[in-house]
């Protein structure tokens, strides 16, 4: 039987509470958060804080670094490393664990997605993707031999102190566990067929130059168009198709940049009506994965983005 892995912390000042003080942090432990008299684990607890409600940070500095339990995966073991923080809570002072606290960032969202679908992925990111479980039914999107399935998922929110990537989003059963889906509305679970999943994404620095000015199709579905824009570069621009209609997959950025695909995720029928749905991922250094529904489908269209996870470099 093999050993889990044991995820390694790399150490660093890039993530700071201090950045924090005086602001307003969601508890993100879903049985309530415990507010201690003092900084240790063994404290009097004073009250519980309700899952979701905010705490305001009283002071920048902590009150030192505390290893709580090592959290178990099918595939990893990840050291939950935190600080202890002092917080103000409806007219209660005390201390709180970091690792249960996250703040909300929207600045890097697109207001339009992410209302009644939620796109996740296990793991380590350096940006929060936080939303409110409670509003939503939660899947495990798995590709394993078999092929693609759909299966209820539990999963918690955790923040991991003294790393590059200090969120962390933690499933018990993630063996080829691909994505975490969010939705209003309940799902069909099981199998998802036609499926496809590039475990080798076709990632545009990695393109050969002999596919210049040609146009690759995946399963009928999917079309990769290369064309020579210059004697060492090449334009990339991906298309789905339904029936003799095509759609350009690209997203347009707040500073009004286009982007085109970057990595081919996943296709399958995920809403159940028949049709194909896809994800793709869209930039590198800062990167969105979207998922996109025919269910959902406007005029002229063959999909629909309703979901974004947000991703990049941490550094």
């Amino acid at each position: 039987m093999k050993k889990p892995f044991i995820l390694v912390l790399i150490f660093s000042l890039s993530f700071s509470w201090s950045n924090h003080a005086q602001r307003n942090l969601h508890v993100i432990a879903e049985s309530g958060l415990n507010l201690r008299a003092k900084p240790k684990k063994t404290a009097m607890v004073i009250a519980k804080i309700p899952y979701f409600e905010k705490v305001t940070l009283e002071h920048k500095n902590d009150y030192g670094v505390d290893t709580l339990t090592i959290l178990k995966t099918e595939t990893q073991e990840v050291p939950l490393v935190g600080k202890w923080l002092k917080v103000s809570h409806k007219g209660n002072v005390g201390f709180v664990h970091s690792s249960y606290l996250q703040d909300i960032n929207k600045s890097y969202q697109d207001k339009n997605l992410n209302q009644d679908y939620i796109l996740l992925k296990p793991g380590m990111n350096c940006l929060d993707n936080l939303h409110d479980k409670r509003a939503y039914h939660w899947y495990g999107l798995y590709h394993h031999k078999e092929g693609t399935s759909l299966s209820e998922i539990d999963f918690e929110y955790l923040s991991i102190e003294n790393t590059y990537v200090p969120y962390y989003i933690h499933a018990e059963k993630d063996k080829d566990l691909l994505f975490i889906i969010g939705s209003k509305q309940t799902l069909n679970v099981g199998s998802r067929k036609p499926h496809f999943y590039f475990q080798k994404n076709p990632i545009v620095q990695h393109l050969r130059k002999d596919l210049c000015d040609t146009l690759i199709s995946i399963k009928n579905k999917i079309y990769f168009q290369y064309t020579t824009l210059y004697e060492e570069g090449m334009d990339f621009k991906c298309f789905v198709k339904q029936d003799q209609n095509y759609q350009y997959m690209h997203q347009r950025r707040h500073e009004n940049r286009l982007l085109n695909v970057t990595s081919f995720e996943w296709m399958g029928d995920l809403d159940g009506d028949g049709l194909t749905d896809y994800i793709f991922t869209f930039g590198e250094k800062s990167s969105s994965t979207i998922l996109y529904l025919s269910s959902l489908r406007k005029a002229n269209e063959i999909v629909h983005p309703v979901a974004a996870y947000y991703s990049g470099y941490c550094c």
